[in-house]
């Protein structure tokens, strides 16, 4: 299967080292971009009405600096803390994702629709790049220009994912499902079979 599709990319840095303010935590925020991937999945029936199952993906998304936001580690100081947006910013989030599930599913038929839920263990490698990201700043030295070229992973592959696929007239794939890995998070799709 491929998917299209757009996406934003967030990428947050805690206590980082910038040189001259100090330690911040800093957030970069993308532009809207094109998200793309592919992947392979499969099943097959095992006894008792059971079915097992597999996924293998891989997703990618490239998108442009839109916003860099500092955040003062120490006692609230405003003049510390600041965002900088537009001509200020330039630079590129990247984000990759590969992953691997496997899941066991009792499919059920309900008159025009099959109703699936699943419950399995999923392993993702996520890398997340920020690509020669520059920004302007002020301080008591005046104004300079900041770098940050950063990479991210994701620090505990392993995790549980919960699933239910609905499926319409043989055609139509509505899929829910949720993960447990660094964090939990849902996701939604929908499909139309050719």
């Amino acid at each position: 299967y491929a998917r299209v599709g757009s996406g934003r990319v967030t990428h947050r840095i805690e206590d980082l080292f910038i040189n001259p303010l100090g330690h911040r935590d800093l957030t970069l925020e993308s532009d809207r971009a094109l998200a793309w991937g592919g992947g392979l999945t499969g099943g097959m029936e095992i006894p008792g009405e059971f079915r097992i199952g597999y996924d293998v993906a891989y997703h990618t998304l490239t998108a442009d600096v839109q916003e860099v936001t500092h955040a003062n580690n120490g006692p609230a100081d405003p003049s510390t803390s600041f965002s900088r947006t537009g001509s200020g910013v330039s630079g590129e989030l990247s984000w990759r994702e590969y992953q691997a599930a496997i899941w066991i599913a009792r499919p059920l038929e309900l008159d025009q629709m099959k109703w699936i839920p699943y419950l399995g263990v999923k392993w993702s490698r996520l890398t997340l790049d920020d690509d020669d990201v520059r920004y302007n700043v002020t301080d008591t030295g005046g104004a300079q220009t900041l770098t940050v070229d950063a990479s991210a992973d994701n620090n505990s592959p392993w995790g549980v994912v919960l699933g239910f696929r609905f499926v319409f007239d043989r055609r139509l794939v509505i899929v829910i499902e949720g993960h447990e890995l660094d964090d939990e998070s849902v996701i939604a799709s929908a499909s139309w079979r050719f």
